[in-house]
């Protein structure tokens, strides 16, 4: 985890608009907790996968609870790729 804390901070040390890319699932929360140690200004880009709502009412949680600045966009469209 230092590891992880030192290049989260070399990171937004060396980025000009630094901002976090959140699904709000639990890696994005790691690595969206990890950010906000160093900096807790750096805006957060939620994805928005699909119309699941206990999932987007938990990302609002905690997008209150820790005084997020998020910006969100549906997709225009999903799909599947094959092989």
């Amino acid at each position: 985890m230092n590891q992880a804390r030192e290049n989260v901070r070399q990171v937004l040390a060396t980025a000009r608009n630094p901002a976090v890319l959140s699904s709000f699932g639990k890696d994005s929360l790691l690595l969206l907790s990890l950010v906000r140690e160093v900096d807790k200004n750096v805006p957060v880009l939620w994805f928005r996968t699909a119309a699941n709502y206990e999932q987007d009412q938990f990302a609002r949680q905690v997008i209150r609870a820790w005084e997020l600045s998020v910006y969100s966009y549906e997709p225009a469209d999903t799909y599947l790729l094959v092989h």
